[in-house]
């Protein structure tokens, strides 16, 4: 039988008029549970005390909705982002609430706090004092501080569904479920739940059964369901997920059923088995690491991944990351819903057709017209962004992830999920492959021109030792590629970041063509043939940088070096002055033959060549 260890933390139901307790919060973050519960939330507005409606907004700031709702506070948002910035291994889940549309009905008794005279102030028949019901007409921005934190999932309420979700008709939300957005205008909540008469223990009795409702049953749900996938992640892979995975792979796997993300259901109903199955399927037929990423984002960095679509499904792609705390912007009269980004890591997720002709960008909303589905555009709040491509589109694609402006700390985890697209050529997972080998390999074949050929993370060194032409590789790591002196390797693009080895000898030279490949940094490894004295007749290995002296080597005439600087270049020792010197021609450069070539676009721009033996690294990320 297995055992599985689950630890979930469960805030229910505490005091509504008092904040969460951050403290213990983290420190249960750092005794190791791994996801919280929230179903409760801060009501601000309207509340229903001794048969009256007491209203708790500001009248300095406005009488006609609470400044409250959708706003990034410090006691709570910016706490919450700070605890889970610090434990990126916890997830917090919490309630949207139930706050639309709550307020007083015509003819009910009702009160505002009057912050000049300090008084609750009597309003039943005030001529124009008359606050809002939450959400107003449309029942938008209603959430309280906690679901408005960037690094948690809120999730909202529907209506359980036996026959499961099947079209949008399927989708019924509660009545009281809060919407979105927040001020800033990030989609919120992310996903909603089942709701309605779930059976659950109940506190009064160890043998009893009680029934719970709305957006606390939802939470409860999308907590039970997070805490379950991360427990079968982590039977397959050997790991914990980031929370930022967990968040990426419920959003990911969420049921919308062709329509777009919007403020009432976010991305819609979360889908258990379709989240497991994408850990399933990275795991079976990728060996892990394809359709499910951690990756570090550095300072400048962009880190570029092919795809090619699968023609019985649509492309889907999402990315989240637990974004720094922010402090919370000034609450003034003029700027009730302050849209000022909260963001403090802007990532960008494009994707790129093969061409590079047509881009495709993530989805965003607009919370000046908070009734409208998102569109796609430059999302610059959301610390989650999801790409997907009707079923039509199809062909190969380039995904890239970057920045804006400069990290905090100079770097930023992310998480990456991906679905609706090829199955790669995968090599299997052995610490060091050989390319011709077949049985390094899913199949038997060697991968053709077409292929994507994917490297697992476990695999620490590729080496190429034949003729090796395909479409794309990519790689779960930074894995690295070595070309054998006789080899050829030609690829349109290599994904990640890493070293590309190539070697040189007096028979052979290495061959590597790209299409696209930038920000390469050439690191000449430094050799050079003594004539004489104790290393006479051989190649010795200098160092990077040099170690060994060059008098000991009694250089002669037209012996070659290659000398360790950025972009690297090839001497030869000029006797008559006692130096070592450029060519002063193409016709003193060794022959084909005798140093190596790398080809870099589309033109062959940037033709290198080295004394041998020899070797040539190439550090590159891609862009």
């Amino acid at each position: 039988m297995l055992k599985v260890t689950l630890r979930l933390l469960l805030f229910y139901k505490r005091n509504q008029s008092s904040p969460i307790n951050i403290p213990d919060l983290y420190q249960c973050a750092q005794n190791g549970v791994e996801v919280s519960n929230h179903s409760y939330a801060t009501k601000p507005g309207w509340n229903f005390l001794s048969g009256a409606w007491y209203w708790y907004g500001s009248d300095s700031i406005s009488l006609v909705e609470d400044w409250r709702f959708g706003y990034y506070d410090q006691q709570r948002s910016r706490a919450l982002d700070s605890v889970l910035w610090l434990n990126p291994y916890h997830l917090a889940i919490f309630a949207a609430g139930n706050e639309r549309g709550n307020g007083p009905s015509p003819g009910d008794t009702r009160y505002y706090y009057d912050n000049q005279t300090q008084l609750w102030v009597n309003i039943t028949n005030h001529p124009t004092i008359n606050p809002q019901t939450h959400g107003g007409l449309l029942g938008f921005d209603c959430l309280g501080p906690e679901a408005v934190a960037k690094n948690v999932v809120t999730v909202g309420a529907v209506f359980k569904n036996t026959n499961g979700y099947q079209s949008p008709q399927d989708i019924i939300l509660d009545s009281k479920s809060a919407f979105g957005p927040t001020d800033d205008g990030r989609i919120k909540p992310e996903v909603v739940a089942p709701s309605d008469a779930l059976s659950t223990p109940s506190s009064s009795a160890d043998n009893l059964y009680t029934t719970i409702s709305r957006t606390s049953a939802a939470t409860a749900v999308a907590s039970g369901t997070a805490l379950l996938l991360k427990s079968y992640f982590s039977r397959v892979y050997g790991q914990n997920p980031l929370s930022s995975t967990l968040r990426a792979l419920m959003i990911h796997s969420a049921d919308r059923f062709g329509h777009a993300p919007n403020y009432k259901m976010g991305f819609g109903v979360l889908n258990a088995r379709k989240a497991a199955e994408i850990i399933r399927d990275d795991s079976i037929m990728c060996n892990g690491g394809y359709f499910i990423r951690e990756y570090t984002l550095y300072q400048g960095q962009k880190i570029l991944i092919p795809l090619k679509s699968k023609p019985s499904d649509s492309i889907r792609i999402t990315i989240a990351w637990n974004d720094p705390h922010i402090s919370a912007l000034p609450i003034n009269a003029q700027v009730l819903n302050n849209r000022t980004s909260r963001l403090v890591n802007d990532l960008d997720l494009r994707l790129y057709s093969e061409d590079l002709s047509n881009v495709f960008l993530p989805y965003k909303a607009n919370p000046d017209q908070p009734q409208v589905a998102a569109t796609t555009g430059d999302n610059v709040v959301d610390n989650v962004e999801m790409i997907e491509l009707p079923l039509s589109q199809q062909g190969k694609f380039f995904l890239q992830i970057s920045h804006k402006g400069s990290l905090a700390q100079g770097f930023q985890k992310f998480s990456l999920v991906i679905s609706g697209v090829e199955e790669p050529k995968v090599f299997s997972a052995i610490q060091n492959t050989r390319w011709y080998n077949s049985q390094n390999r899913t199949s038997n074949n060697l991968p053709d021109s077409n292929a994507l050929v994917f490297l697992p993370a476990t695999i620490s060194s590729l080496f190429v030792d034949s003729t090796a032409k395909v479409w794309a590789i990519d790689r779960a790591d930074s894995t690295q590629i070595v070309v054998a002196d006789s080899a050829t390797l030609q690829a349109q693009t290599i994904g990640g970041k890493g070293y590309i080895t190539l070697k040189a000898s007096s028979q052979y030279l290495a061959r590597i063509r790209y299409t696209r490949l930038s920000n390469t940094r050439l690191i000449r490894q430094f050799y050079i043939q003594a004539k004489t004295g104790p290393y006479s007749g051989r190649w010795v290995y200098m160092g990077l940088p040099p170690n060994v002296s060059l008098q000991k080597l009694i250089p002669q005439q037209n012996t070659l070096v290659n000398l360790n600087f950025t972009g690297g270049s090839l001497l030869h020792w000029n006797a008559s002055i006692g130096q070592y010197q450029g060519f002063s021609g193409l016709n003193q450069i060794p022959t084909l033959g005798t140093g190596i070539f790398a080809y870099f676009g589309s033109n062959a721009v940037g033709t290198f060549h080295m004394a041998l033996p020899d070797s040539l690294f190439i550090e590159y990320d891609v862009d």
